[in-house]
């Protein structure tokens, strides 16, 4: 799915023929030009909402040359990802899945971008990254719960019905079965240990 069909299933929900042909820029019709608003405001909400497997990233934080360690509190102060829209956990150089997360803080700069601060030496940042440039490739159980919260959205200026409290209903069961699915579909494989003798039993 893309931009355009997301969009277009959303106002089907409304029971609107969806004709939209292009949100950036809009088409010049009310709901292109309500698709172009909200569109993304939706997918910035469900990616917030859960730690998205398809979405995770590692990455090894730059430290910020010139850091004022006196002004922070906090040995160290790293670079933020432009793209984070959900830190994990920040880890000491190695991550691996019996890891717990170091201390830290995140704070906004002049600039609007961020600084987050720990004691981490080497800080190796978790996070879930906005992958709204790359839209065909989200999982389909992804676009569907996208489609109802974009609907919800698109109620109120469109419609200013009661339709707005089904539907805000509806995002929220389609968000929890997204995550439900999400869950069943991570990449993450692990094995319990058994021991040697009572593996050859279970040949």
């Amino acid at each position: 799915m893309n931009e355009i069909s997301i969009c277009n299933a959303a106002l089907s929900y409304l029971g609107e023929v969806g004709n939209v042909v292009s949100i950036d820029p809009p088409d010049n019709t009310p709901y292109s030009e309500s698709c172009s608003i909200y569109f993304y405001v939706a997918l910035k909400y469900l990616f917030e909402q859960h730690n998205w497997s398809f979405a995770m990233r590692r990455l090894r934080l730059p430290k910020i040359e010139k850091y004022d360690k006196t002004l922070y509190g906090w040995e160290y102060g790293y670079r933020v990802p432009f793209n984070f829209v959900r830190i994990i956990g920040v880890y000491e150089e190695v991550y691996d899945k019996h890891s717990k997360s170091e201390d830290f803080e995140l704070e906004r700069l002049d600039d609007s971008s961020y600084i987050l601060l720990t004691d981490a030496k080497n800080a190796v940042l978790r996070y879930v990254s906005d992958e709204k440039t790359n839209i065909s490739l989200l999982p389909n159980y992804f676009c569907q719960a996208l489609i109802v919260q974009l609907a919800s959205y698109l109620t109120g200026p469109l419609m200013k019905t009661t339709l707005a409290d089904k539907l805000n209903q509806l995002a929220c069961q389609a968000l929890e079965h997204a995550k439900y699915l999400d869950s069943r579909s991570s990449f993450r494989v692990t094995h319990d240990y058994m021991a040697p003798h009572l593996k050859a039993r279970a040949i």
